[in-house]
């Protein structure tokens, strides 16, 4: 991240082509490596949830990741709308993600959890595999994914579709969102040579108030995380949750439609209405799906929770790449405003929303017929905690 926010002095050396296309290609790699690092650890954390946290406690559990992950956007976004000091930003990002990383490695003992829980085999399996040489690990690695893949459930598969339509739904917004305030509400521009001109300087302000929104929406998104389990607990069935679920995807994706044509020429009520939408839907892209894919990997494939967890991840990495083809033929083919790519965005989010009525919590009660309907619903419903809320 260091690398990518200084890259510009490579650039600055000499004003060749070559020396241009190094940055570049210096940009793009570590870029891509800090979003490795940040989604590399996003599974294995959350299966720890699965394996050491008891059923109606999954809804509680990963609620606080997306209320830390609130927070996280709050400090960043707080500090983009203080400062546009990219190599201020990124310094404090890099050394954050490696104090949180080295507290993680120290503070959780995976082996200790597992033997609580009573999961031996786990661990020998875990000395098995580091046994085997490197080579040997990823090819297994890239087999079980494959295997994991073919054979996911049809249960998960149907969470995995608006997870999916909702990450290509963020990414427009959560990429291009600070550009658009910058250039088409504050009417700015930036280029090579007006660096400190009036333009320039009016680019910049939009972009810090793009920061502003997306921090104010981390504050919504994390508040929001806090009081899920508090609205939902103790019965809620899945038809409220879905409908809490739905409309927070409804309403990102119809901002997303509707504001960067008839908003724009109020930054005020922009900023609030893009600070609700997205920070509701984001509380919900972080919390339900990972629930339900967590209670169902518990309770009838627990040795393979990790496995289903990483492939459940991709629907929130892959997004990136699809949407990067979609706004690189939008943006450079069809020569396309910002606005038209938030718009294509929005269509996702009205499609995430429409798929979660493909989702129920009865899909998985085939795999235990012979159980009482009431032990179905406390099986597949993550906020029941016993018959007596049935």
């Amino acid at each position: 991240m260091n690398i990518f926010a200084n890259v510009k002095l490579i650039k600055d050396l000499d004003h060749s082509l070559a020396t241009t296309n190094l940055a570049a290609w210096v940009a793009i790699i570590t870029f891509w490596l800090s979003d490795f690092c940040i989604n590399i650890y996003m599974a294995p954390l959350r299966t720890l949830v699965t394996d050491n946290i008891s059923s109606h406690q999954q809804m509680d559990a990963m609620s606080w990741f997306s209320v830390f992950g609130g927070i996280g956007g709050v400090a960043a976004f707080g500090l983009g709308s203080i400062t546009s000091n990219v190599r201020i930003i990124y310094f404090v990002g890099s050394m954050l993600i490696a104090l949180s990383s080295i507290a993680t490695m120290v503070m959780v003992r995976d082996g200790q959890t597992l033997r609580a829980v009573g999961r031996t085999d786990a661990i020998d399996r875990d000395k098995r595999s580091i046994s085997r040489n490197s080579g040997q690990l990823l090819w297994t690695a890239a087999t079980d994914i494959w295997e994991g893949i073919v054979q996911c459930p049809i249960y998960v598969w149907k969470l995995m579709l608006p997870q999916f339509l909702m990450g290509c739904a963020c990414v427009p917004l959560w990429r291009y969102g600070t550009h658009f305030y910058g250039e088409s509400i504050f009417h700015g521009t930036v280029t090579e040579d007006n660096e400190g001109s009036e333009a320039y300087n009016t680019y910049q302000k939009g972009v810090r108030y793009g920061n502003l929104a997306l921090c104010i929406s981390g504050v919504i998104c994390l508040v929001t995380s806090w009081l899920i389990p508090k609205w939902f607990a103790h019965g809620t069935n899945y038809a409220t949750i879905r409908l809490f679920w739905c409309v927070s995807y409804l309403m990102f994706g119809a901002f997303l439609c509707i504001a960067p044509y008839a908003l724009t020429d109020n930054v005020t009520i922009f900023l609030i209405v893009q600070s609700c939408a997205d920070g509701l839907s984001k509380a919900s892209f972080h919390i339900f799906g990972w629930v339900y894919v967590s209670q169902y990997a518990q309770q009838f494939d627990p040795h393979n929770a990790g496995l289903m967890l990483s492939i459940f991840n991709l629907c929130q990495c892959f997004p990136q790449i699809v949407m990067s083809f979609i706004t690189s033929i939008l943006l450079n083919t069809l020569q396309l405003d910002i606005a038209a790519l938030l718009f294509v965005g929005g269509v996702f989010g009205v499609l995430s929303a429409l798929s979660l009525f493909f989702v129920d919590d009865k899909v998985g009660g085939a795999h235990h017929k012979t159980r009482s309907d009431d032990e179905q619903k406390i099986e597949m419903n993550p906020l029941i905690s016993n018959k007596d809320d049935v």
